[in-house]
């Protein structure tokens, strides 16, 4: 060792760093587990089938966009990063909707918050819920008693292209 060098024990530094590792690990598989299990619940609740892909990395985003309420699209969108934000509080705002909640906007905006992401599907899954509404858009319930139904446009039919005149006969008077 040379004079005034400082040695150092990296055994002890190394433990920590292992130690930390393994500490955020359990952490993000126990906040995978709960998300899951809240998903799985809401699904359930909901009727959404299969429920079981909410344990299923990427096919929980497909159990979300089903119980929004929007298909295959959706989840594509879902993917694009930054993007998948914003579709993230869509999602939950419609999920909360369907759900009975009257603050629906309010549940949508909080699971972009930090902490709050982890109660409101909480609070969705296992707490009160009004009545589970129709999933299908607007454009595709049926309407209510006494309204009417939504504007449809009248089928299309193909028609024939209009026919020349017959052609003229000679001029002047008919032959006799």
């Amino acid at each position: 060792m040379i004079p005034g060098q400082v040695e150092v024990n990296y055994s002890v530094q190394s433990n920590l760093s292992a130690g930390a590792i393994i500490a955020i690990v359990l952490a993000s598989l126990v906040a995978y587990l709960w998300i899951s299990i809240c998903l799985f619940k809401i699904a359930k609740k909901m009727g959404v089938e299969p429920a079981w892909l909410a344990f299923v990395p990427i096919g929980n985003l497909w159990v979300m966009c089903k119980c929004g309420g929007y298909g295959g699209g959706w989840f594509l969108l879902m993917m694009v990063p930054c993007a998948n934000i914003f579709f993230l509080v869509i999602v939950w705002m419609k999920i909360a909707r369907f759900l009975g909640k009257k603050d629906d906007v309010l549940y949508g905006i909080l699971m972009i918050v930090p902490i709050a992401n982890y109660i409101i599907p909480g609070i969705l899954a296992f707490g009160e819920t009004g009545p589970v509404q129709q999933q299908m858009p607007p454009y595709q319930q049926p309407p209510a008693a006494g309204q009417q139904p939504p504007y449809q446009p009248p089928p299309v039919t193909p028609q024939a292209p209009p026919q020349a005149p017959p052609p003229a006969g000679p001029q002047g008077p008919p032959p006799s």
